[in-house]
């Protein structure tokens, strides 16, 4: 009888073990994809920023231009 209690008493611990093994996966999975998300999120601002500048320069140059040419012709 004892040897059963020991056995069982080992396959809960060994059941603790695995759950805890398993919150522990679980935690790590739910943090990898909160910062490839975070990470995802960044990139796209960074690139939406750097689409708005290079917009905002080429217009800035067209202008420029537009007022060089209209200044020379007058």
């Amino acid at each position: 009888m004892d040897l059963v209690l020991s056995l069982v008493g080992s396959v809960s611990g060994l059941c603790d073990w695995s759950n805890s093994i398993m919150a522990v996966m679980v935690v790590v999975v739910v943090v990898v994809v909160v910062v490839v998300v975070v990470l995802v999120v960044v990139v796209l601002v960074v690139i939406v920023v750097v689409v708005v500048v290079v917009v905002v320069v080429v217009v800035v140059v067209i202008v420029v231009v537009v007022v060089v040419v209209i200044v020379v012709l007058l």
